[in-house]
């Protein structure tokens, strides 16, 4: 499973968002294109983490 996340680092705080999961790396990064909206300063990123059990 892949999970795209919205992490952000501001003054020793993280703050996370978990966007949406996806059944392949493929289809995360689809996902990842239109999230990268949500990049507002160097202190945030989008990315795709896989998960495995």
């Amino acid at each position: 499973m892949w999970v795209l996340l919205w992490l952000q680092l501001i003054s020793g705080t993280f703050d996370h968002y978990h966007i949406s999961s996806h059944s392949s790396e493929e289809a995360c990064k689809e996902g990842l294109k239109e999230a990268k909206v949500l990049v507002t300063s160097t202190n945030s990123k989008v990315v795709c983490i896989k998960i495995e059990r």
